[in-house]
């Protein structure tokens, strides 16, 4: 049921967010959040990017990197 999807996906990230290297963000994704992320990433050199999600997030999203600076090559975008 759609109830019980939304509620192991909320006890997913609670478990994820437990990791000592996550952090778990409620949210719309902006521009500016996305490139602090990618800074410290692209700093290093090297950089890949999966997005997935619904059509209009993905297109979205991959505005968003290629404003970025991140190379298309650098990106995957997966269809549901």
């Amino acid at each position: 049921s759609a109830v019980g999807d939304c509620i192991s996906a909320v006890r997913g990230l609670d478990k994820l967010s437990e990791a000592s290297d996550v952090e778990v963000i409620e949210g719309r994704l902006t521009a500016e959040r996305l490139c602090s992320e990618l800074r410290p990433l692209q700093a290093l050199g090297r950089c890949r990017v999966v997005v997935s999600g619904p059509a209009s997030f993905n297109g979205a999203v991959k505005g968003m990197l290629a404003r970025s600076g991140l190379g298309a090559d650098a990106v995957t975008i997966l269809e549901a």
